[in-house]
């Protein structure tokens, strides 16, 4: 189970960025024309990307030596003629702190909704409940190392904030 969770928790680098695109309404041409067209083809893009390195690390190493791996692709590249690029590889286990900073961000956005005022706010909670917890679960199952390495990122941030403030205030 935890490695369904951690592959999600890992979903979230590999598929933040499109959203992204939604955002640019202002920056393209006629864009409710490129905005729809897009999203699918940045995803149809990344999912072909992804679908060539899984297949190449099968490839590789075979599914036995990637399911036991805690660094799958530093694995299969080990393997290969470019074994000396391992290092560059694992380099991208900075994906892990990513994805724990992108669910950190998306936490803290579902739980900010609880504050909201207005109508809807009845069906809002439980989805924002949800949202939060499911966050919390993903980000918690990373690796023991990118979640004490996120925490302690998260914790600087807010105590630098609080340190700023104090001084803005004096």
């Amino acid at each position: 189970m935890t490695g369904i969770t951690q592959a999600a928790a890992l979903l979230f680098f590999a598929f933040a960025g499109y959203a992204r695109i939604a955002t640019l309404g202002e920056e393209v041409r006629e864009p409710a024309r490129t905005i729809p067209l897009a999203i699918p083809l940045a995803l149809g893009i990344v999912v072909v990307i992804y679908a060539v390195v899984g297949a190449a690390a099968l490839a590789a190493v075979g599914p036995a030596t990637l399911a036991r791996s805690a660094a799958p692709l530093a694995a299969a590249a080990q393997s290969g003629a470019l074994s000396r690029l391992t290092p560059v590889v694992r380099i991208g286990g900075a994906i892990g702190l990513s994805s724990f900073a992108i669910l950190a961000y998306y936490a803290i956005t579902n739980a900010a909704s609880f504050t909201l005022p207005g109508r809807g706010r009845r069906w809002r909670h439980p989805l924002a409940v949800l949202g939060v917890t499911g966050c919390a679960v993903l980000a918690l199952t990373l690796p023991r190392a990118t979640v004490v390495t996120g925490a302690a990122v998260l914790i600087g941030g807010l105590v630098g904030r609080a340190g700023r403030t104090a001084y803005l205030r004096t």
